[in-house]
C-alpha cells in the first residue's frame, strides 16, 4: 500500500537522482590569483603586496539597489601557499562617524559598521561562510543558509559555528582598513583539476546610513537579506591552489564546584549536595581526504555555553530551542533536514540533554565534506548513563547516529536532493530508526517546491512501512519580496511517527496552509524603505476522523525605514478544537471545548543605527475563554565599544472571567556585558521568570589571546524567591556552579 501510494513520487525522485548536474552561470568567473608575496599582516593595506592587486568595487544592495555606494568602496583578494587574503578599503569621508558597539566575538548589531566576505566553497548556491569585521577588528562568522530566505521566525544564518581565522584594522583620516586572513584549511573548498571553484561575494554596511554595499551587484529585491542571497554571488576561481586537510587538537581541562539541592530522606528539609568537578577531554579536527573532515571528541564539555533563555509558554505544544554547541555547528547546513516552522527530522539538542539535564557525550566523531558531487554529513555519538539525586538511572547507555547525503540535480544550479537516516540505540534491545527523502527544486526563477518525506519506527512498532509511520510535505512558492509573492502546501504526520532523533509541534495531522504577498519597494528619495502587504492561512485536520482541529489566518502589514526601523500590524483569528485539556498554571487549565481566539497584535522597533534601540510587540484579543493583554519590551543601550546593557520584560494577563481566575506571569532577561577589548570580556545573564518564582543567573568571563585557545570562568545559578510559600521551604538555590575552564589549540596544518 506505502509502495502504490507513493509510487509517482518516488520514480520522479530516482529520475532526478540519475541525472547528472549541470552549473550555470551568468558571467565569467572572478579569478582569484596568488600574491606574489606575503602580505605583511597588521591591517595597513598600503603595501607592496596589495598595490598590484586588482580592486573590485563594491555597490549599493540596500535601500537602492544599483546605486553608487555613498562611501566609496572596494576590496582585493589573493592567496598564498598557506592564506586566503582579503583586504577591506572601507573609505570615509567622515572618520569620526565610524561606528564600533562591541568587541564582543560573533555579535552582530547594526550599530556597528561591518564589512566581510562571503564563499560557498561547495558551490551548492544555497550555503556560504561567512567572515565579518567591524572597526575594531572584531571577529564574526556564522553559515548563511538556505538561500538567504528566512522562514517564518527563523532567521537564514547559523550565528553559532566558529572557524579558524585572524583579522587586523586600522583607523585612519581615510576611513577604516581591513586585513582577513583566513587559512586554507579552514576553507575545505573542492579541487577539480587542480582548481577551486566557489560562489563569492563582499559586502560592506555602513550604520549611520543603514545601507548595504556588496559585489557583485544583487537587487534588493529580495527585502533585508538580499545581500545574503548566495544564488545571486559571483563565481569566482583559484587555479593551483594547495589542498590543505586541516590537523588540529583542542584538549581541555575543566575544574570546579558544584551544589544541588534535594530533599532528604524524610522529606523534611532540602539538603545541598556539594561536588567537586574535574574533568578532561579533547576535540580534534583532521581532514581524511581533499574534502573530508573528520572531527572527533572525547569526554565532550559545553560548560562555556551561554543559558537558554527562559520563555513563556501560553501554547499546548513544546517549546522549540536552539542548538548552541559548538561541536554540533561544523557545516550543521547538511544535517538540516526541515518540515518548515512545524519541526525537523534531525534535532541535535536530542544527543546530550535530556529533560533539562546534561547528559554526559562519552565520545564519537563526525564526518563533513564532498565527495564528488555528493555533499555528505555523518555523526555517531555514545551517551552515558543520567542519574537522579539519589543515585537511581534515569536513562542508559545510549548510540546516537545520523547519516546524511545531498546532491545538486540538473534542473538548474539551485536544486537538489538528498536522504537522512538516524537512529538511537540504547540498552535491552531498545531503538529507535528513522529514514527520510527530500528535494528543493528551483521550477523557474522564484518558484520553488520543497518536498520532503520520512518513516520512523522503534522497537514496538509492528509496521515499520505504515503511512501511520510517515510524514511528508509538498510547498510551491514563490520567493520574491517585490512584487506577488505566494505559497501553497500539503503536509501530513501519521499517528505512529515519532522522530526521537528530531522535533515535531503537533503529531497525527494533516494540513493546508497557503500564503499570498504583495510587495513594495520605495523610491529613492522616499523614507520608507520597502512594504509588504501578505495574509497566510493554514489549516490543520485529525487523521483519525478528518475533523477540523485548528484554522490559523494572519494577514500583516509590514513597513521599513531607510534607517532600519520596522513596523508589523497583524492582527490573528485562531480557531482551535481542543479535545485534550492543557494547563497554564496550578490554578487554571484550559477545559475541551471549541475556542475562537481573535486579537490585534503588533511589532515595532527603532532604529537599530543608534546606539539606543527599543522595541515593543503588544497583543490584545480573546484567549481560550479568556481576554489576553500582553506586550514586550525591548532596550539595547551600548556606551561606546565598552558596556552594552540588553533588557527585555514579557508581561501576560488573561482574565477567565467565567472562572474567576487571572493568569499573570512576568519574564525579564537583562544582560550586562563589559568589553576590554576584543580578546578580554565579561557578561552577566540574569533571568526572573514569575511562573517558577526563579532568577536565573549565568555570568562569564572569556579571555582568548588568539582563535582556539580560550579561558572561561563561569557561575551559574537558580536562586528561588518565594522559598516560604513551600513546606518544607525551598533551598536559597536550587543549583549553584563555579567552573574554570581552558582549551588550547594545537594547530598541526
Amino acid at each position: 500500500m506505502f509502495f502504490k501510494r507513493y509510487r509517482p513520487a518516488f520514480l520522479l525522485l530516482v529520475g532526478i537522482w540519475l541525472l547528472n548536474p549541470v552549473d550555470h552561470f551568468a558571467q565569467d568567473p572572478l579569478i582569484i590569483s596568488r600574491l606574489d608575496q606575503e602580505p605583511v599582516f597588521d591591517g595597513n593595506l598600503f603595501e607592496p603586496a596589495w598595490e598590484q592587486k586588482e580592486a573590485h568595487q563594491l555597490i549599493m544592495c540596500l535601500p537602492n539597489s544599483g546605486e553608487p555606494a555613498t562611501e566609496r568602496s572596494e576590496f582585493k583578494i589573493g592567496y598564498t601557499d598557506q592564506y586566503l587574503y582579503y583586504a577591506a578599503f572601507n573609505y570615509d569621508r567622515e572618520p569620526g562617524k565610524i561606528q564600533a558597539s562591541s568587541k564582543i566575538r560573533d555579535e552582530m548589531n547594526l550599530n556597528n559598521d561591518w564589512c566581510g566576505l562571503c564563499l560557498d566553497v561547495f558551490n551548492d548556491y544555497e550555503n556560504a561562510l561567512n567572515f565579518s569585521t567591524s572597526p575594531v577588528a572584531l571577529r564574526l562568522d556564522f553559515q548563511i543558509l538556505n538561500d538567504g530566505e528566512s522562514t517564518g521566525k527563523m532567521f537564514p544564518f547559523n550565528k553559532d559555528w566558529n572557524a579558524l581565522w585572524e583579522v587586523k584594522t586600522t583607523t585612519t583620516a581615510q576611513g577604516w582598513f581591513a586585513e582577513f586572513r583566513i587559512p586554507l584549511s579552514t576553507l575545505r573548498y573542492q579541487l577539480v583539476d587542480n582548481k577551486a571553484t566557489m560562489g563569492l561575494a563582499a559586502y560592506r554596511y555602513v550604520a549611520r546610513y543603514s545601507e548595504w554595499y556588496t559585489y557583485p551587484e544583487i537587487s534588493n529585491q529580495w527585502g533585508f537579506f538580499s545581500w545574503a542571497k548566495v544564488s545571486r554571488y559571483r563565481k569566482a576561481e583559484m587555479k593551483d591552489v594547495p589542498s590543505i586537510n586541516p590537523l588540529y587538537f583542542s584538549p581541555y581541562i575543566l575544574g570546579g564546584f558544584q551544589a544541588v539541592s534535594h530533599l532528604n530522606d524524610q522529606g523534611s528539609a532540602y539538603e545541598a549536595k556539594n561536588t567537586w568537578k574535574r574533568s578532561a577531554g579533547m576535540d580534534i579536527k583532521y581532514g581524511v581526504a581533499k574534502n573530508l573532515t573528520l572531527d572527533l571528541t572525547v569526554n565532550t564539555d559545553f560548560a562555556q555555553a551561554e543559558a537558554d533563555d527562559q520563555k513563556i509558554n501560553l501554547t499546548r505544544y513544546s517549546l522549540f530551542f536552539p542548538e548552541k554547541r559548538q561541536f554540533f555547528m561544523e557545516r550543521a547546513n547538511v544535517f538540516d533536514f526541515s518540515f518548515g516552522e512545524e519541526g525537523q527530522f534531525f534535532y541535535s539538542r536530542r544527543i546530550g540533554l535530556y529533560e533539562g539535564q546534561q547528559v554526559p557525550i562519552w565520545g564519537g566523531g563526525r564526518i563533513t565534506g564532498r565527495a564528488g558531487k555528493w555533499d555528505l554529513g555523518g555523526m555517531s555519538l555514545q551517551t552515558g548513563r543520567l542519574e537522579d539525586d539519589s543515585g537511581n538511572q534515569m536513562l542508559g547507555t545510549e548510540n546516537h547516529s545520523v547519516l546524511r547525503i545531498r546532491r545538486k540535480v540538473s534542473l538548474n544550479k539551485n536544486s537538489y536532493v538528498g536522504f537522512m537516516g538516524n537512529s538511537r540505540i540504547g540498552n535491552n534491545n531498545d531503538y529507535y530508526a528513522g529514514l527520510g527523502a527530500d528535494a528543493i527544486l528551483n521550477l523557474k526563477g522564484d518558484t520553488y517546491l520543497k518536498l520532503a518525506w520520512a518513516q520512523t519506527a522503534d522497537s514496538s512498532t509492528e509496521n515499520a512501512l505504515s503511512m501511520n509511520q510517515a510524514r511528508n510535505k509538498l510547498f510551491l512558492e514563490k520567493r520574491s519580496y517585490e512584487g506577488f509573492s505566494y505559497g501553497i502546501g500539503f503536509e501530513r504526520a501519521g499517528e505512529g511517527y515519532n522522530p526521537e532523533m528530531g522535533f515535531e509541534f503537533r503529531n497525527n495531522f494533516t494540513k493546508l496552509s497557503h500564503k499570498l504577498g504583495y510587495g513594495m519597494i520605495s523610491p529613492r528619495d522616499s523614507p520608507v524603505a520597502r512594504q509588504l502587504f501578505s495574509v497566510s492561512g493554514a489549516y490543520y485536520f485529525r487523521n483519525r476522523d478528518r475533523s477540523l482541529e485548528t484554522v490559523e489566518i494572519i494577514p500583516s502589514y509590514n513597513l521599513t525605514t531607510k534607517n532600519s526601523a520596522y513596523l508589523s500590524i497583524y492582527p490573528k483569528y485562531i480557531y482551535d478544537d481542543v479535545q485534550n485539556g492543557f494547563s497554564l498554571s496550578d490554578k487554571i487549565s484550559i477545559a475541551p471545548g471549541q475556542y475562537h481566539n481573535a486579537g490585534f497584535s503588533g511589532y515595532y522597533y527603532s532604529s537599530k543605527e543608534r546606539m539606543y534601540g527599543a522595541g515593543l510587540i503588544v497583543y490584545i484579543g480573546s484567549y481560550y475563554g479568556g481576554w489576553r493583554n500582553s506586550f514586550s519590551l525591548f532596550q539595547t543601550l551600548s556606551l561606546q565599544s565598552t558596556w552594552r546593557l540588553n533588557l527585555q520584560y514579557y508581561f501576560y494577563r488573561i482574565d477567565f472571567k467565567s472562572l474567576d481566575q487571572v493568569y499573570l506571569s512576568h519574564l525579564v532577561r537583562f544582560k550586562l556585558t563589559y568589553m576590554y577589548s576584543t580578546k578580554l570580556s565579561a557578561s552577566s545573564y540574569v533571568q526572573y521568570n514569575s511562573l517558577t518564582n526563579g532568577v536565573y543567573i549565568n555570568a562569564r568571563i572569556r579571555y582568548n589571546p588568539r582563535e582556539g585557545n580560550d579561558l572561561y570562568l563561569v557561575y551559574n545559578d537558580a536562586l528561588n524567591t518565594s522559598r516560604y510559600q513551600y513546606d518544607p521551604v525551598l533551598p536559597d538555590s536550587n543549583l549553584r556552579a563555579i567552573l574554570v575552564k581552558y582549551t588550547h589549540t594545537f594547530r598541526i596544518r
